[in-house]
């Protein structure tokens, strides 16, 4: 679901909430809600039509770890397609059928180090959408942020607040699956990246893609050129 920074349709995409998610309402008017995500606490305008008030017992839901798709309700029943990090519940869960591979392990179970990194070549070409957090669009920091919870991690929503976790590393000694992040030329932090094997980082510009990482920042892979500036890296306690 789209989450916006006004209640409008041209406002700003800033945030999307995935199936299953779930928010408090904090103000409302003719057509929108202004919410609370109960993951994040990142507040946006939602509109109504797209509102769903139902109790549900949290404790039950579980995160969706890869691509999938379920039975909608109703009837004549369809598939609804689902991006890794959107939550169910045991019985919906009982209809999953997996996008990708149908004999993985059971895809509630938090992600391994090695699932980590299955699942974000997984997003390898997505396209970059500012404020998305799905394989269908994507950018820098909800790609972390759905990495990471796939694993049993919540981080927060913007990658400045995401530099801020997490235990800071020197560049000679990263590993893969540590976040490297990068700032602008006020300081600022602007983008962030999980590194991989070697000298590689997987990251969301324009697409999700592959590029290299040195001392100084992010080297295209393709035009050979610095386009991110590296701040400094971090490691989450997996």
């Amino acid at each position: 679901m789209a989450c916006r920074a006004e209640p409008s349709d041209r406002s700003e995409l800033v945030n999307q909430l995935l199936y299953g998610e779930h928010y408090e309402v904090l103000e409302s008017n003719e057509r929108w809600l202004r919410i609370e995500n109960a993951l994040d606490a990142y507040q946006a305008w939602v509109p109504k039509e797209q509102f769903h008030d139902f109790q549900m017992d949290t404790s039950t839901v579980s995160v969706l770890t890869r691509a999938a798709r379920i039975l909608g309700p109703g009837k004549p029943s369809s598939w609804i397609l689902l991006s890794p990090g959107s939550r169910l519940t045991k019985e919906e869960f009982q209809s999953v059928e997996s996008t990708d591979k149908p004999d993985d392990a059971n895809a509630a179970v938090p992600l391994s180090k090695h699932g980590i990194l299955s699942l974000a070549l997984s997003f390898l070409n997505s396209p970059y959408l500012w404020g998305g957090r799905s394989l269908w669009g994507i950018d820098c920091s909800g790609f972390a942020q759905v990495l990471f919870l796939c694993a049993g991690i919540s981080l927060p929503r913007d990658a400045h607040e995401q530099a801020l976790i997490g235990e800071k590393i020197p560049f000679e000694l990263k590993k893969p699956l540590d976040l490297a992040f990068f700032s602008n030329q006020e300081g600022r932090i602007v983008h962030v990246g999980l590194i991989l094997e070697g000298n590689a980082i997987i990251h969301a510009s324009g697409k999700v893609r592959i590029d290299s990482l040195s001392e100084e920042g992010i080297i295209h892979s393709e035009s050979g050129k610095r386009t991110h500036t590296l701040n400094h890296l971090t490691r989450l306690t997996l």
